[in-house]
């Protein structure tokens, strides 16, 4: 049976001397542009003489596209025609042009697919330098949060970026990220400059994280259920996060209790299955966080942090959803109860004016 699209002849009106233009058939060619005709024609081609178009295929797609590979292409195509002549007789192609109508289809073809593989690169690199700029931005967050970058201190991009040995587009990246939350104030062409505890900020902070975190611990005690897989990597995991708060307790490694109490938290965040809801307290709570941290450095009140999260997690186990919000509250309550005695003894680290 002859096939729906079996003449194809040289477009005399085209620029391209070599382009293939169908003329019978259901789609015409000429209604296939870019990248489909080529497709098409490539196809095409390949179903009729195998060996010479993975052989120019491969030429070019291991030159890159370069002009060397276009060379050797038409050279294959002249060897490939010089041993076949009977083909200059086929009635699909009128053979006057075809090495030509074959190295500029292959040529295109393997164009758009050399273009089609830096651009997942492109993307690749674009992903890990996003990835790249994250890790910087939570590197310096961590800094800021944990006062070992001060209120009213300046920071210099050129600094950061040899200090962890990377270039300066992720730590741009990364301090511009910082800057959108308020963390830093960008000057240009003289630094960065880490900015000073807003205690309207504090306090506005405290009360949504309140009331959303109540609103994820009560989720967590809701969904808890002994029959789902799940709940035992959570229990472990919640053993394990108080493990690691009572060894840094032991050793008053603030820093370490710090880090473990947000994982905690997080933890139940994660449990509560709420990802939007998640992400906001975290965004939320990072004003609060600085004044937390000189909480525990002042309190040292490791002890009844750690009492508090036996607590919840045992409301949260027990189904309780009630009186872990209860709990939940008056554990983040009495924390807040020192912020006035910490904005007062660290006034330096805070704006005079708010």
């Amino acid at each position: 049976m002859k096939n729906d699209i079996d003449q194809r002849s040289i477009d005399k009106s085209s620029k391209d001397p070599g382009k293939f233009v169908a003329t019978k058939g259901k789609i015409p060619a000429k209604n296939i542009s870019g990248i489909k005709y080529l497709i098409f024609n490539y196809l095409l081609l390949y179903q009729k003489y195998p060996s010479l178009i993975l052989m120019v295929a491969y030429c070019m797609l291991l030159s890159k596209g370069s002009q060397i590979g276009i060379i050797l292409s038409k050279l294959f195509c002249r060897i490939f025609f010089a041993c076949h002549p009977e083909l200059i007789q086929d009635e699909c192609i009128q053979w006057k042009h075809g090495a030509q109508s074959i190295t500029c289809i292959l040529v295109q073809f393997s164009l758009y697919i050399i273009q089609y593989e830096e651009m997942i690169k492109m993307n690749k690199f674009t992903v890990q330098r996003k990835t790249l700029a994250y890790e910087v931005y939570k590197h310096l967050y961590n800094k800021i949060i944990t006062l070992q970058y001060k209120p009213g201190q300046m920071i210099y991009e050129s600094a950061i970026a040899d200090e962890l040995g990377l270039s300066r587009t992720p730590v741009r990246e990364a301090i511009q990220m910082l800057a959108s939350e308020e963390f830093l104030q960008i000057i240009p062409q003289k630094g960065n400059r880490v900015k000073h505890i807003s205690k309207k900020k504090v306090q506005e902070a405290f009360q949504v994280r309140k009331s959303l975190e109540a609103v994820a611990f009560m989720d967590a005690a809701v969904k808890w259920n002994q029959a789902d897989v799940r709940v035992s990597g959570y229990k472990a995991d919640l053993m394990h996060i108080m493990d690691q708060q009572r060894d840094a307790a032991k050793s008053e490694d603030v820093g370490t209790f710090y880090h473990y109490d947000e994982v905690f938290h997080d933890k139940v965040l994660e449990i509560c299955g709420n990802q939007t809801l998640g992400a906001v307290v975290r965004q939320v709570r990072g004003h609060v966080n600085r004044i937390r941290y000189l909480e525990f450095f002042e309190t040292r009140e490791m002890d009844r942090v750690i009492c508090d999260h036996e607590d919840l997690i045992t409301l949260i186990q027990n189904n309780d959803a009630e009186g872990v919000v209860q709990r939940l509250h008056q554990h983040l309550d009495t924390a807040a109860s020192h912020y006035g005695e910490i904005m007062e003894k660290y006034a330096e680290y805070f704006e005079a004016h708010a």
